[in-house]
């Protein structure tokens, strides 16, 4: 537990000076929302057991908090896993309440999904998202789910924000809030709870300088995070993203591999799940992709 505490904590230090740096160059008018990091955060073990339970076994993390200006000036503390995965500490038990209670279940899927009755309209707002390519990409990421077979039906509205009512309504008409930030290249977002999707994505204003595709990519792997899909290399990140091996754990739940699609010994690497992209990505689900979509959906 210690160790796992450790590791979590020691990874603050240089993605928060990148994100710094990057916050400088680029400001809006009006600010809905601020994060920071918490340096100095010792996480209950009872939350270190959630987690593991829910697939991060030896994960990395950073711990955040994020204050809604919008909502009264709520503030709540999250866990950024592997550099994209949003976990509300407030939610942590409920998510965990919801995996099967029967044990495993035999790209890879989280226990909880988006609920029906279906079919089911996702409402997605673009809020203060001013960059064109960005919209772009948003305008497309969606448009790859609707061309699907499934019954998921996103709507997108693009919404510019200017006063607290304004936000306040953005979130109260939307399941999925889609918002800019500073900072690298990429974005993150958190998994279904309670049989809603996520309801935020973020992806940075540094992946418009890739193109369209890119943000078209980045936008729709996290709407996939945001409707229950893992990546699709969570048991070696190193496949995807290089470097030493890395597995994200799955403890048996929380990362349940999809029937029709390859297992570890076959992976799929055009998969749009994939855990880190590159500049020559196309935007565009794999067959795999689909086939997950369709057995879940």
């Amino acid at each position: 537990m210690k160790k796992f505490r450790k590791l979590i904590i020691l990874v603050l230090f240089g993605i928060i000076l990148f994100s710094c740096n990057n916050e400088e160059v680029e400001k809006t008018e009006f600010v809905f929302e601020t994060s920071r990091v918490l340096e100095n955060y010792e996480i209950p073990n009872e939350d270190i057991e959630l987690l593991q339970q829910l697939g991060f076994a030896g994960s990395t993390g950073i711990v955040m908090e994020k204050t809604q200006i919008w909502n009264g000036g709520i503030t709540y503390i999250y866990y950024l896993m592997e550099g994209d995965i949003e976990i509300r500490k407030d939610l942590l038990k409920s998510m965990v309440d919801e995996l099967p209670k029967n044990g495993k279940v035999s790209q890879y899927r989280t226990t909880n999904l988006v609920g029906g009755p279906f079919p089911r309209t996702i409402r997605v707002i673009g809020m203060n998202i001013n960059n064109a390519t960005l919209q772009q990409g948003l305008t497309m990421a969606i448009q790859n789910y609707n061309n699907e077979n499934i019954n998921l039906n996103f709507t997108l509205e693009f919404r510019t924000v200017t006063n607290i009512w304004q936000s306040i309504s953005a979130v109260n008409d939307s399941d999925i809030l889609a918002q800019q930030y500073s900072g690298a290249a990429g974005g993150y977002a958190g998994f279904p709870s309670g049989g809603n999707p996520y309801a935020n994505v973020n992806v940075s204003t540094s992946t418009a300088s890739f193109g369209t595709n890119v943000c078209e990519h980045v936008f729709t792997h996290e709407i996939g995070h945001t409707i229950g899909l893992r990546h699709t290399d969570f048991f070696n990140r190193s496949i995807s993203c290089g470097g030493a091996f890395n597995n994200e754990g799955d403890a048996g739940v929380g990362a349940i591999h999809i029937p029709g699609t390859p297992a570890t010994t076959n992976i799929d690497m055009n998969s749009i799940m994939l855990s880190c992209f590159n500049a020559g990505v196309n935007g565009e689900f794999s067959n795999f992709d689909v086939v997950a979509l369709e057995e879940i959906y």
